[in-house]
């Protein structure tokens, strides 16, 4: 029965993994810059590693640890290594729900200056740009933002527009729209 146990915890977690991993992150991740997306993923480390070793404990854990300390400390280990190999999905799995949470309610709005580095010019009807926010992204970063078809025909390269964004309910920003 414990085995049963631990196999249908190992499935649904790997079922999770996957469904956050290969659908959810990829269409959450277009509604937020890079930059804020590695904010959030920088503050919800410690939430991450505290999740991995819970669920290594879960899939480990037996009622009769007899056997002396020795039996112990290999279940102390294990849990260990198994933390160590599941935190990148949790660190995926907390990510994809941090960023969906925080979506749920707007908390007012605000606007950032993006300085335009690269236009899109390949035709693909993308009007993608890409750019930075002074003193928020680093050098060398660059943010990729889809701007409306006028604005778009409208900007060039180094020139400055306003991104519109909303801060959601953990105070990171999202859904950029850029204006003139």
């Amino acid at each position: 029965m414990k085995r049963l146990y631990r196999i249908i915890i190992g499935i649904l977690f790997l079922g999770i993994y996957w469904l956050c991993e290969y659908n959810l992150i990829h269409s959450e991740s277009e509604n937020y810059l890079k930059s804020d997306i590695n904010d959030l993923k920088d503050s919800l480390f410690i939430v991450s590693i505290l999740i991995s070793i819970v669920i290594a404990f879960f899939i480990v854990f037996e009622e009769n640890l007899a056997g002396g300390k020795w039996k112990k400390i290999d279940h102390i280990f294990y849990i260990g290594i198994m933390s160590f190999l599941i935190f990148p999905m949790t660190a995926s799995i907390i990510l994809t729900s941090g960023l969906k949470l925080n979506r749920l309610s707007e908390n007012g709005q605000y606007n950032e200056p993006f300085i335009i580095s690269v236009k899109d010019l390949y035709g693909n009807n993308d009007n993608y740009v890409w750019g930075r926010i002074p003193n928020k992204t680093e050098y060398g970063q660059t943010e990729k933002i889809k701007l409306n078809k006028k604005i778009y025909d409208e900007v060039e390269k180094n020139q400055e527009i306003k991104l519109n964004l909303k801060k959601g309910v953990f105070g990171i920003p999202y859904d950029p729209i850029g204006t003139k």
